[in-house]
């Protein structure tokens, strides 16, 4: 794991970057799908994480787009 993958983000850059509201993103971390660090008050994703948290997430099968 490099440095580049433990760079922490905040809660409004995976907002912005999945393109959600702050308030999904917050519902998210609240139910355990998006893990995350607490660092004091401070919620931050590790960069590594998120970018698991999407690869699992990510449908690779052309099947919806033949039918």
């Amino acid at each position: 794991m490099t440095i580049e993958d433990d760079k922490l983000f905040t809660v409004r850059q995976v907002q912005e970057f999945l393109g959600e509201s702050e308030s999904a993103v917050r519902k998210r971390l609240q139910r355990g799908e998006l893990p995350y660090i607490k660092i004091s008050s401070a919620v931050r994703i590790r960069k590594s994480d998120l970018e698991k948290w999407l690869e699992a997430r990510t449908i690779r099968s052309e099947a919806l787009w033949t039918k």
